[in-house]
C-alpha cells in the first residue's frame, strides 16, 4: 500500500534504526507519482532546520539533489500523473541519481553531508516545508551504496527487498 501525501504530511524514519553509528554512505529507493510538480515538492530529506541537511525533491521535469538550500545536481525527466521509480545514492567520493531504472545525475565529490544518529530521514515534506502532493510507495533505506546492477532490479521487480550485503559468499 503506497501513502498519501498532501499539503505537507511527512513520514519519517530515525537514522538510529540502523545502529549507532552515523552513516557516511547510503541509498534510497521509492516509488512516487505526483500530482503536481510546480515548485519544491520532497521526496525524501534529512537533518535538522531549514533548509534540510540534504534532500531529494520534484521541481518541473526533474529530480534535484539540494543540500543546504541550493541544488547541487540535477536529472530527469518525471512527469506528474506518472508513476517512477527512483534510488539516490551518497557517498564522499559521489551522489547519483537514478529514474526508472537508469542513471540521470551524479556529482563526484559532493558536500559532504553529516548523517548523524540523532537525525531523521523525512518522506514527503521537510518538517511540513516543499510538501509532496501524490503518493509515495515502497521507499527501502540501505546503509550502504547499491549498485548500478542493484537499482535496475529494483525498477525491474517492483517490491523486491536487496540482501543486507552482509552474507558469506557461497
Amino acid at each position: 500500500t503506497s501513502a498519501g501525501f498532501e499539503g505537507g504530511s511527512t513520514a519519517s524514519v530515525p537514522v538510529r534504526a540502523f545502529g549507532d553509528d552515523s552513516l557516511s554512505t547510503f541509498s534510497i529507493s521509492a516509488w512516487f507519482n505526483g500530482d503536481d510538480f510546480e515548485g519544491l515538492r520532497t521526496l525524501f530529506g534529512q537533518g535538522l532546520g531549514s533548509p534540510p541537511s540534504y534532500a531529494l525533491v520534484a521541481s518541473g521535469t526533474e529530480l534535484q539533489w539540494f543540500v543546504g538550500d541550493a541544488v547541487e545536481f540535477a536529472g530527469g525527466p518525471i512527469t506528474a500523473g506518472t508513476t517512477h521509480h527512483t534510488v539516490a545514492t551518497y557517498a564522499p567520493d559521489k551522489a547519483t541519481i537514478y529514474l526508472d531504472g537508469v542513471e540521470v545525475g551524479s556529482i563526484e565529490s559532493p558536500l559532504e553531508l553529516d548523517v548523524g544518529v540523532e537525525d531523521t530521514f523525512y518522506i514527503g515534506s521537510f518538517a511540513r516545508v516543499l510538501p509532496f502532493s501524490g503518493r509515495i510507495d515502497d521507499v527501502q533505506i540501505y546503509d550502504r551504496v547499491i549498485s548500478a546492477d542493484d537499482v535496475a532490479a529494483l525498477f525491474s521487480n517492483p517490491g523486491t527487498v536487496l540482501s543486507t550485503g552482509d552474507e558469506e559468499p557461497e
